[in-house]
C-alpha cells in the first residue's frame, strides 16, 4: 500500500475518531469501514489528531476499543466442565504433575491437553490443589 499524504492522513484519522465516537469502539469494524488495516486504527488512536477530533466531537466516553468477550466456558461446555475438574483435581490429589493431569482429562473427554491447562489457569484449579 502506497505512503498516504498528510492530508490524507489526518482526514481519515478524523474520520475514523467520528465513527469511534458515533458508531463503534471496534477497531475491525471501523477499519472495513475506511478500507484499512485494524493496525492503522490502533496506531492512529494513539496519536494526538485522535484526541482532538474526540475532544471536538465532546466524546468524554470509553478511550479503549472494544474486544470481543471471551466464552463462557462453563455455559458452553456444561457437565463436561464440571466433570473435567473434578477428574483434573482427583488426578493432582493422587501425585500427578498438572502437566500429566491435564493429559488424563483430555483423553478422557477428548479434548486437547493445552485446553485443560488453560482452564485449570484460568479457574484457579491449580490454587485447589
Amino acid at each position: 500500500m502506497p505512503n498516504r499524504s498528510k492530508t490524507e492522513r489526518d482526514t481519515l484519522i478524523t474520520t475514523a475518531a467520528g465513527i469511534f465516537a458515533k458508531h463503534t469502539r471496534d477497531a475491525k469494524e471501523i477499519a472495513d469501514i475506511l478500507d484499512t488495516s485494524e493496525r492503522s486504527i490502533y496506531r492512529w488512536a494513539e496519536t494526538p489528531q485522535w484526541e482532538k477530533t474526540l475532544a471536538a466531537i465532546g466524546y468524554d466516553g470509553e478511550r479503549s476499543f472494544r474486544v470481543a468477550t471471551t466464552r463462557d466456558i462453563q455455559r458452553d461446555y456444561g457437565e463436561i466442565f464440571d466433570d473435567a475438574r473434578a477428574l483434573y483435581l482427583a488426578a493432582v490429589q493422587q501425585g500427578h504433575s498438572h502437566w500429566k493431569a491435564a493429559g488424563i482429562v483430555a483423553d478422557r473427554f477428548g479434548l486437547q491437553q493445552q485446553t485443560i491447562l488453560k482452564w485449570a489457569r484460568r479457574f484457579g484449579w491449580r490454587d485447589n490443589t
